[in-house]
């Protein structure tokens, strides 16, 4: 039954319209994620610190090749992070510009189901639909959404 469910969301995603639902996910999460991110640059920092500091009392003469070796591999992994923050916040400038060219009744619709997560039965009560009517909307909306995209 999983792996049903597995293959059934591989192919989804496959497809055009669910390459776009992707994004759309992707770009609710976003400001989540960069905050998830931002969480682990101030652990990684504070871990680095805490690693000067043990190195740092210590006299041997590796100590300092250690030191430099310790700094070395956190800043690459703090550039690692910062990096997939700024593309997060890319991809998700790009969508909201893309979003910007909908009406108003899309934009609402797509803010409720993939900004903030709502359920389509919450989405339709909100907005007076029935889910054939919101499903109608959704597929408009990932069509013009490819539109948009494709140009």
């Amino acid at each position: 039954m999983l792996s049903e469910m597995g293959q059934y969301l591989e192919q989804a995603e496959k497809s055009r319209k669910g390459q776009m639902k992707k994004k759309l996910m992707d770009w609710g999460g976003a400001l989540d994620l960069c905050a998830r991110k931002e969480e682990q640059l101030r652990k990684a920092e504070r871990l680095r610190k805490e690693h000067r500091k043990i190195w740092e009392e210590s006299d041997s003469a590796d100590g300092q090749r250690i030191l430099a070796e310790i700094d070395r591999r956190y800043e690459m992994e703090l550039e690692h992070i910062r990096d997939g923050i700024e593309e997060t916040l890319r991809r998700k400038a790009e969508m909201d510009r893309r979003i910007e060219k909908l009406g108003g009744e899309e934009q609402k619709f797509l803010l409720m189901r993939y900004g903030k997560g709502y359920s389509i039965d919450y989405v339709c009560m909100k907005l007076h639909m029935s889910r054939a009517s919101l499903f109608r909307l959704q597929d408009k909306v990932l069509q013009e959404l490819e539109e948009v995209e494709s140009k």
